[in-house]
Order: C-alpha cells, then sequence, then structure tokens
C-alpha cells in the first residue's frame, strides 16, 4: 500500500507539473498572439492617385503580421540581440574612392553580379552611427538585394572602414554634403535606374534631412528610413536616461581614438583645440558632442547642433516617395516622436509603425541570426516603387 499511494502521488505530481507547464505554455502563447505579434499600423494620405497608396497596395508584406522572436520579443532584447547573433554574409565588393570638394574622401562599396544590367535599379545604403559596409543589417539587405537583381551601393563615412583622414571633416547626424555629392555620382553613372536610399538610425536621420534639402532637385527616387529619431533634441534627453547613452559614447569615444594621431594635424591646421583627455573622460553623448562635434562643425553647444541636425522639420520639403519604418518600444527615443499626424497628411509619404521591434532590431524566427522582418519590407517596397515608377515613366 505505501508502494502505490508513493506510485500515485508521484504520478500526481508529474500530472500537476505537466498541467503547469502546459497551461503556462498556453497564456504565453496567447499573450503572444493577442499582445506582441500584429500588422504594422501605416499612416498615409489616401487620395487614391499617389505613388504611395500604389506602393502600398501592392506590397503584400505591409497587410501581414510581424512576428517578434518569441524569446527576445522586448524592445531592449531586440535591439542587442541583433548586434550579437547576426551573420554577417560574405559578399564581394568593389570599392570606389571619392575624392570631395573640400579635399576630404570616402569610399563608395558597390556590391553587384554579372547578371545585372546598366540600368538594373539601385539601393544606396547610409549606415548607422559608427556603422559601415560590414553592418549585419545592411549585408543581409544587399544578399536579398542582389538576389532580386538590385545593384547595392553603401556610402562608408569619412574615416571608416579603412579610409585615412585628409582633413578635419568627419561626419555628424546633420552632415549632408557627402551624400549629396554621392548620390549625384551615383545618377550620373546611372541616369535611368531607379534609385532608392536606404539610412539606419542616425544614418536615416541624415538621409531625411537630406531628401528635405534637396527638395525636388534630388536625384534619388525615394527614401526608406529605418529607426530615425526625428527629433534629436527630445532623444538626445531621453538616451540619457537609458543605459544606451554610455554605451554609444563609448563607441564614439573608441573611434575618436584610433583616429586621434590622424585627425590630430589636420585639428592644428584648422586651429581647432579637442583635448583628448577629456573626450577619454565623457560618458555621454552630449558630453562628446559639446567636446567634439560641435568643435568640428562650429556649433555653440550641442543642443544647437541637435536643433540644425533634427531630421523631422525636413520632412514636410521631401519631394519624393519617403518611407519611415519605427517601432513604438524604440529604447533609443521616445515614441512621441514618431510623426504619425504629419506624415497622414502629406503627399507622398508613408509612416509605418510597429509595436515591437527595437531600435533597428525587427528580429523574428526563433533563432534570428540572418534576414529580419524589415529586411523582407524593405526590399518589398523598394521593389514596389520601382515597378510603380518604372510603369509611369513608360
Amino acid at each position: 500500500e505505501r508502494l502505490q499511494g508513493a506510485v500515485a502521488k508521484s504520478t500526481w505530481k508529474k500530472v500537476v507539473l505537466a498541467g503547469t507547464v502546459i497551461t503556462g505554455a498556453a497564456l504565453f502563447a496567447s499573450n503572444y498572439l493577442t499582445n506582441v505579434a500584429e500588422k504594422p499600423s501605416l499612416y498615409y494620405k489616401k487620395d487614391g492617385n499617389s505613388v504611395i497608396q500604389s506602393v502600398v497596395e501592392s506590397t503584400a508584406s505591409l497587410s501581414e503580421f510581424y512576428y517578434p522572436p518569441p524569446w527576445c520579443y522586448n524592445g531592449h532584447l531586440n535591439t542587442l540581440v541583433g548586434t550579437l547573433v547576426r551573420t554577417v554574409p560574405h559578399v564581394e565588393r568593389r570599392r570606389e574612392v571619392m575624392t570631395l570638394s573640400d579635399g576630404g574622401n570616402l569610399a563608395l562599396d558597390w556590391f553587384e553580379d554579372d547578371s545585372l544590367k546598366p540600368d538594373s535599379p539601385i539601393l544606396l545604403f547610409v549606415p548607422g552611427l559608427t556603422g559601415d559596409s560590414n553592418a549585419p543589417y545592411i549585408r543581409h539587405i544587399i544578399t536579398g538585394g542582389l538576389q532580386r537583381g538590385w545593384r547595392c551601393a553603401v556610402m562608408n563615412y569619412r574615416g571608416t572602414n579603412g579610409m585615412v583622414l585628409q582633413n578635419h571633416v568627419v561626419y555628424s547626424a546633420g552632415w549632408t554634403p557627402d551624400l549629396r555629392h554621392v548620390a549625384a555620382h551615383i545618377r550620373s553613372c546611372h541616369l535611368k535606374s531607379v534609385i532608392v536610399g536606404v539610412g539606419f538610425s542616425l544614418g536615416s536621420n541624415v538621409l531625411t534631412k537630406y531628401a528635405g534639402e534637396e527638395g525636388t532637385n534630388i536625384p534619388l527616387d525615394g527614401i526608406i528610413s529605418i529607426s530615425n529619431p526625428y527629433d534629436l533634441v527630445a532623444s538626445s534627453a531621453y538616451c540619457k536616461e537609458t543605459f544606451y547613452d554610455p554605451l554609444l559614447t563609448a563607441g564614439l569615444r573608441k573611434l575618436w581614438e584610433s583616429k586621434r594621431e590622424e585627425i590630430q594635424p589636420h585639428l592644428v591646421a584648422s586651429n581647432i583645440h579637442i583635448d583628448p583627455a577629456s573626450v577619454q573622460k565623457c560618458n555621454s553623448l552630449i558630453e562628446y558632442d559639446s567636446l567634439v562635434t560641435c568643435k568640428l562643425f562650429g556649433f555653440k553647444t550641442a543642443e544647437d547642433y541637435y536643433t540644425n541636425a533634427s531630421s523631422l522639420q525636413f520632412i514636410p520639403s521631401i519631394s519624393v516617395p519617403a518611407f519611415f519604418i519605427s517601432a513604438i518600444d524604440d529604447p533609443i527615443f521616445p515614441p512621441e516622436n514618431i510623426p504619425r499626424e504629419l506624415c497622414s497628411n502629406k503627399d507622398n509619404t508613408c509612416l509605418i509603425v510597429t509595436k515591437r521591434g527595437g531600435h533597428v532590431g525587427f528580429l523574428e524566427g526563433v533563432l534570428p541570426t540572418s534576414t529580419c522582418w524589415v529586411d523582407r519590407i524593405i526590399l518589398d517596397i523598394s521593389s514596389s516603387l520601382s515597378q510603380v515608377l518604372s510603369a509611369s515613366r513608360k
């Protein structure tokens, strides 16, 4: 009887445990399907006859659910995990070194194959802070773009990805002359190609600001902006209260230190004094920008720089189709920055908002090592835009 009682008690414990696990899994799945997985919200002017509406209607993936990884759908995890686990696909590149009007230079990396035609469509990528053509979030889109018949180009910022600085000008969130030079050059080489600019994080701020500055003179046919902070004043104040502020600052300090000896003669020649010890001690983006960026670009204060560089004020002047992709749980900037009302009432603009996705994350799948949701969305939008524009030009 004791043995039977022990067996019954053990069986009962297993049944309770199994029931608990099943109930927990069911509750987790229910919460995931109800509160996590969702279709993106779209904000654009519905006038029935615009390029934007034609692109939206012909891009099926915009009406599909986005399923973040069940174990890292949190905005912080979606942001950080992608930088840790995403692979960097190997793609052969062709480097074009471009000499700029002030004597500086940068590397324009081309990714193409023999099947492409001279007038094949082109994706021009503008990386995020300290990013370059080796960034995983760019390489995966390049791989998919080549498979779909797109020629791809990445504008590496001055002094990055193996390039030596030729003067004191580096780059900032509001520095658009280099992108202006690159975009004009690409257009001059590919007069008939559809060219779409794709920017990430601060690179998307640069791209958006540039598009607004150019207005109707822009040589690009459209832009796609990913995780744009929009308002740098509000974003800097928001980010300052998070652990991302010292993390991003550390990356800038590391980049500055790697280029310090290289840039020092140019600083002396330009009568610019930046104290290396102070730069190494700074622990926030505002400190770094006050010590470095403001002096390099002639701003009085960091707030002056942020106000001048914020791309939100340039969106009304954009003349080509512009797509903005933002996540509400982006931990780098406040959700209030997302310009829903502006994009709902402006021609040629579409805002795509997801509840989840983090900052330049938008991961999907159980093990998100390769292609993610935003990669497919970028390529789908670009393909639809190319088809719509090509049809209208016939």
